[in-house]
């Protein structure tokens, strides 16, 4: 019996010889034999599903994805920057994954430091704090952030002509993702661009998301929301939405997903820990995660812990006791019923009709 060659299957893709003016005219063209080659090499080693927070609320909708970039948006005082890293100190703790951090607004580096280490310590390092952390704790804390985070300068990578190549650097210690916050410090030339804002973040976007792809890393950036904050009849504050980002429509064009942190009851009363997020853009559903509905999805911020409690453990997965039953039984929840289920493909998906 003669065996199938799966390449007679295939239509020729390259032009006729006509059409051809050199063999580098042709250069950009992907051969059948390169497609099919990979295609079974991404069936039997590549896992297209994303990795979790380990906040269940926030699995239903986004996860970790290697080769993806976030875009995060919020107005100031939202804890857009406070959430992202919280994430991060989860991940770390569970899956033991690093990070590299361009955090220009949180410098100097005792800064960022102690974000780090109060979300995982889950007390303050203020002196005039009553529930201060002890010395030896703090200790301990930073040499721990130390082996998991990663910290670029900004006065030395100040454009992305510098920052990728340290970022790229900083995979020899085994970094996983990234966080540039905020992308508005970032240094450029608006001139090489024919004064064009729109080229410009074309052009800067397709480099970063170029990079993550080819480096399989996950890249968040926290970009400042543009326009009016208030709504001018009611003078309300807006939630920011993927068109109201500085730079305009270019992010929800070209980022793989698009997350919004909102405190919804900021003005009736600021001590109010209610965090909202909204999923307002996933390009890989289900892969990935799905968008969240329209009154998106709650967190609580624990300002006495600085973590994110999660509505479904009634406390933050950085207890103590959620990593405990994690190891015990591989997941954060009590039991895993059947609702709860992340990113579940629909029982009809795969059903012929």
């Amino acid at each position: 019996m003669s065996t199938l060659n799966p390449f007679s299957l295939i239509p020729s893709t390259r032009p006729a010889p006509a059409l051809v003016a050199s063999a580098a005219d042709a250069a950009p063209i992907i051969s059948p034999e390169t497609v099919y080659a990979e295609s079974l090499h991404a069936w039997d080693h590549t896992n297209p599903n994303g990795s979790p927070t380990h906040y269940p609320t926030v699995d239903k909708h986004w996860l970790w994805q290697p080769g993806e970039c976030c875009a995060v948006t919020g107005w100031p005082g939202m804890g857009k920057s406070l959430a992202e890293l919280n994430k991060m100190v989860t991940k770390s703790v569970y899956d033991g994954w690093k990070w590299g951090l361009f955090v220009p607004e949180n410098m100097p580096i005792r800064k960022a430091v102690a974000i780090l280490v109060q979300a995982y310590v889950g007390q303050s390092v203020n002196p005039k704090h009553p529930f201060r952390m002890s010395r030896a704790q703090y200790e301990d804390a930073v040499k721990w952030v130390m082996g998991h985070f990663i910290f670029i300068d900004p006065r030395q990578a100040h454009s992305l002509k510098t920052l990728l190549p340290a970022v790229k650097a900083a995979k020899k210690f085994g970094i996983r993702g990234w966080l540039l916050d905020p992308w508005n410090d970032l240094e450029s030339k608006l001139g090489e661009f024919s004064g064009m804002m729109s080229e410009q973040l074309k052009a800067q976007l397709g480099l970063v998301l170029d990079f993550t792809k080819d480096e399989q890393l996950c890249t968040v950036i926290c970009v400042h929301p543009a326009g009016e904050a208030r709504n001018p009849k009611t003078l309300e504050l807006k939630i920011p939405d993927q068109y109201s980002m500085e730079g305009g429509r270019m992010w929800p064009n070209r980022m793989d997903s698009i997350c919004v942190w909102h405190r919804p009851m900021c003005d009736e009363d600021p001590t109010d820990s209610a965090v909202d997020l909204y999923v307002k853009k996933m390009r890989n559903e289900p892969e990935s995660g799905f968008k969240t509905p329209k009154e998106g999805i709650r967190l609580n911020y624990e300002r006495r812990a600085f973590r994110y409690f999660d509505p479904l453990l009634g406390m933050s997965p950085l207890d103590p006791k959620i990593i405990q039953r994690y190891r015990d039984t591989g997941s954060v929840l009590p039991s895993a019923p059947a609702e709860l289920s992340l990113n579940k493909f629909p029982q009809s998906t795969f059903q012929d009709a």
